[in-house]
């Protein structure tokens, strides 16, 4: 995504390496500790915000799977007022919303506008809404268009992870293609493929998901 960024121009961009902690095979260990990863990044914005180099309300923090969890906690972290704007991609489900290790996830809270994107629900990602404004493109399962594979039990694994990370690749589409991603607001998928929901507002998916 943020190469997507940086080749549309006009915008200043920090990426967060938490690498030497999120790489640890335990997945509990960087799941519990997203929050300290939040805090410490909260804490660089804040000084940004405090040389006048930037406004909160300016402020758009992206993050993927636990990314989006450490985003969350920047944004509960952050003393400088609300930050503009959160955006998940398929935040994490393993650890927040089944086999609980924290109860501090990315909520609408963390920001002025949290936008949220699902795509492997009910297996790598966070199923329930958590945003202002929560998509589920094509249902926000697995398996997602171009992750198809054989129902093999050696091939599972890979379809989720294909599908996991669909949410940053509709994101970075989202950039290179504005206004690209059409939704419209309904309150169930079936409701949705049965027209009942044609009539209701629109809102763009991705970098032109709007606040109102």
């Amino acid at each position: 995504t943020y190469s997507a960024y940086v080749d549309a121009g006009g915008f200043n961009i920090i990426t967060a390496d938490w690498n030497r902690v999120a790489k640890n095979i335990m997945y509990p260990m960087p799941a519990y500790l997203t929050v300290q990863v939040g805090s410490i990044i909260a804490k660089l914005l804040e000084n940004l915000v405090n040389l006048a180099v930037i406004d909160p309300s300016d402020i758009h923090v992206i993050g993927h799977s636990l990314g989006a969890h450490v985003s969350g906690a920047c944004g509960a972290a952050f003393s400088l007022g609300k930050i503009g704007r959160i955006t998940g991609l398929d935040p994490a489900g393993p650890g927040f919303e089944y086999v609980s290790l924290r109860s501090d996830h990315l909520d609408d809270t963390d920001a002025a506008f949290v936008d949220v994107i699902h795509t492997a629900i009910g297996t790598a990602g966070y199923s329930k809404p958590i945003g202002h404004a929560d998509f589920y493109p094509n249902e926000g399962k697995p398996p997602q268009p171009g992750c198809f594979e054989s129902y093999m039990p050696s091939a599972i694994a890979k379809l989720i992870g294909c599908s996991h990370s669909r949410s940053h690749k509709f994101y970075t589409d989202s950039v290179y293609h504005r206004n690209s991603f059409m939704a419209t607001e309904c309150p169930t998928w079936d409701k949705y493929t049965s027209g009942e929901c044609k009539n209701n507002n629109k809102s763009y998916m991705g970098h032109d998901a709007d606040p109102k």
